[in-house]
């Protein structure tokens, strides 16, 4: 049975993190991960994926990203950083080991897996949350004779060319994907939103949009969503020419208007909301 210090179940940018950091202080860990590679899940997101986030403020602890890398990074050039990051860190990653139960014995964890069972004083849970894409179960949607998918298989907007799409959802993916269809030549693009997003420019005079997020945080968040307010009207003007009404953010939110970024490319395209 192997043996472990620590267990870190989940190889990417947390699990991965979570090992470089306790290898600082001298702390060796394994990572056991269902993919086959560091950044896998990364590789293979929908082909214009970016982070949203700047350079200087997306990195991991203790390994920086490299400054050549660009202001915005792809998704593959994350991927290769995730991957030089366990490099250099020289991190035990196994790969194509998912875990199937992990349970405490006299002070000892026994975490089972698909490549056999580990011990370890400690377990470290790094799933994230969006493990397990979903697709709801709506009425009518077994008689529907399009096609159906999820934004975890979303790939490119080319061969949607010249369609009509449904884009359900304003979320960073639900916007973006909802952008490349447009962009990708869609015949016509909906956009379908239960409640208003706070829509904002990534950069505001030439300031990526986080920054004002970072510098707004320690305002009470009434304060926050009014200043937000106040400043993406005046970047992105009125946005009801493209059917889209006011976020409803309210003091009760915990976080500033400015960290829920969407993208904003779409409302010049022909996209329906």
């Amino acid at each position: 049975m192997p043996e472990a210090e620590v267990v870190i179940v989940g190889g990417g940018a947390a699990g991965l993190m979570t090992a470089g950091a306790l290898k600082k202080k001298g702390v060796e860990a394994v990572i056991l991960d269902k993919d086959d590679r560091v950044g896998g899940t990364w590789a293979r997101r929908y082909q214009r994926l970016h982070l949203h986030t700047v350079r200087a403020f997306s990195g991991l602890a203790h390994y920086p990203i490299p400054r050549h890398y660009p202001k915005y990074i792809p998704k593959d050039m994350f991927a290769q950083y995730l991957q030089d990051y366990a490099g250099h860190f020289d991190l035990e990653f196994v790969g194509r080991c998912p875990v199937h139960k992990a349970r405490e014995n006299d002070g000892v964890w026994i975490v089972e897996s698909a490549q056999g069972t580990w011990r370890c004083r400690v377990v470290v849970i790094a799933t994230g949350h969006y493990g397990t894409p979903h697709l709801p179960d709506w009425p009518g949607m077994h008689e529907y004779t399009g096609s159906l998918m999820r934004s975890a298989e979303y790939a490119t907007g080319r061969k949607y060319a010249g369609k009509r799409m449904l884009v359900v959802g304003s979320g960073n993916s639900g916007s973006e994907i909802a952008a490349d269809l447009a962009e990708q030549g869609a015949a016509f693009v909906a956009n379908s939103i239960r409640t208003p997003p706070p829509v904002v420019p990534r950069d505001v005079l030439g300031t990526p949009v986080q920054v004002f997020g970072i510098v707004m945080s320690p305002l009470p968040p009434r304060l926050a969503d009014r200043l937000g307010h106040v400043i993406a009207r005046l970047a992105m003007g009125d946005l009801s020419r493209y059917n889209l009404k006011p976020a409803a953010m309210t003091s009760s939110y915990s976080k500033p208007y400015f960290s829920a970024i969407t993208s904003s490319r779409y409302a010049d395209k022909r996209v329906g909301v």
